[in-house]
């Protein structure tokens, strides 16, 4: 009997480590689905950390990485303009000291993420068309030269010829001469 009580205890032991598993499973994924528009660190809080996150980012530290097309991208990028810019910083800032500018962005309230890369898919394959089974029974047509030659005599020349240049010299002198004599002479 003690021993039947061993082996009850030690299966109900594993199936409390099975079950606390899956759920935990099942809660992590939940949670990686939606983000807190400002949580930048993923704390759960909209908060001065975020802000603090962010600048350590934008400044390039390690550690501090935030790739793009990411949940953490997503939660980063307050003013949704595609970018991770000191803007953030300052409205996550203006957020935790209550301006109202900031309470009207969406800042703190929670968004499903989805997830802009494609799915990826096998490629397509155009079908491939059978090979005939038979042999053609024609010939292919043979191409045959005229044998005639054209009735219709080509296009005579034309008729007009090219205008010519003018033979005649202007008849009209300049009216008026220079009125005024020029003052310095020209250097040498």
């Amino acid at each position: 009997m003690r021993q039947f009580k061993r082996i009850i205890s030690l299966v109900l032991a594993m199936t409390m480590l099975v079950s606390m598993f899956s759920v935990g499973i099942v809660s992590a994924s939940a949670e990686n689905a939606t983000y807190i528009l400002g949580d930048a660190n993923r704390d759960g809080y909209v908060n001065i950390f975020d802000a603090t996150y962010i600048q350590k980012h934008v400044a390039g530290y390690e550690g501090y990485e935030i790739a793009k097309d990411t949940i953490e991208f997503a939660a980063a990028d307050v003013n949704r303009d595609g970018w991770i810019t000191v803007f953030d910083v300052t409205h996550i800032q203006e957020f935790a000291a209550q301006f109202d500018s900031a309470l009207n962005m969406g800042i703190g309230e929670t968004f499903e993420f989805v997830d802009p890369k494609p799915v990826e898919t096998e490629p397509q394959t155009e079908p491939q068309t059978e090979k005939p089974t038979e042999k053609p029974t024609e010939k292919p047509t043979e191409v045959v030269e005229p044998t005639e030659k054209p009735t219709e005599k080509p296009t005579e020349k034309p008729t007009e010829k090219p205008t010519e240049k003018p033979t005649e010299k202007p008849t009209e002198k300049p009216t008026e001469k220079p009125t005024e004599k020029p003052t310095e002479k020209p250097t040498e």
